[in-house]
């Protein structure tokens, strides 16, 4: 005898009742009634999510998950990422669509070098309920030192220090010049003829 109808995880009582004829005196009874449950009825959004981490570097984190059924899109409509951190407690988050054929992963970008997140994925399910992974740490890795730029007296001390070199250049020519011209001038006057002016003199005198 198969029993029909039967509401999933549910538990029945079964007893016989056995039914005779009108001229029959003879009674029979079940002594023994049986009890039985259903089995459940199986949940398709009974599954758990995973996560761990990919690669790290000094402002990304790669993140990959498991345990959705395929096709994911039926089952997920969005992800959602929070990362906290850990230093300044704040947290952000990340939101990712699912799409058939692509890799189950999320990258995170922005971060701030050498700083440990706390990081956790959420997925709002197609029947409205939500699931969230487990809870994994990561720290970013440390980032390069920027390059010490020039300040402003640096620079005003090397445009003064350009200025005065084509100074310091000019000042020998200019004292060579000046040298040169006297040399000349004192040539010109030994070669004045001196008997004329010694004529000259000698007849103011005369006269």
């Amino acid at each position: 005898m198969d029993l029909h109808d039967l509401q999933p995880g549910f538990t029945y009582t079964v007893d016989l009742v056995f039914i005779t004829h009108e001229n029959q005196t003879t009674k029979v009874t079940n002594t023994k009634p049986i009890t039985f449950t259903t089995l459940p009825e199986e949940d398709p959004y009974d599954f758990e999510i995973g996560i761990r981490t990919g690669k790290v570097s000094s402002q990304t984190v790669e993140l990959f998950y498991s345990g959705v059924p395929e096709p994911e899109v039926k089952y997920v409509n969005v992800y959602r990422v929070v990362y906290i951190n850990d230093n300044e407690r704040t947290d952000s988050q990340a939101f990712k669509i699912p799409k058939t054929g692509q890799e189950n992963k999320v990258f995170l970008s922005e971060l701030k070098p050498d700083v440990k997140y706390v990081v956790w994925l959420e997925a709002f399910l197609s029947n409205g309920r939500k699931k969230k992974s487990n809870v994994v740490e990561v720290t970013t890795k440390a980032g390069q030192l920027p390059k010490p730029e020039k300040s402003e007296i640096d620079r005003k001390d090397g445009e003064q220090r350009r200025d005065y070199y084509p100074h310091v250049g000019r000042g020998p020519h200019r004292g060579l010049g000046c040298l040169g011209f006297l040399a000349l001038l004192l040539i010109l006057l030994r070669k004045e003829p001196r008997p004329r002016l010694t004529l000259h003199i000698e007849e103011q005198r005369l006269v």
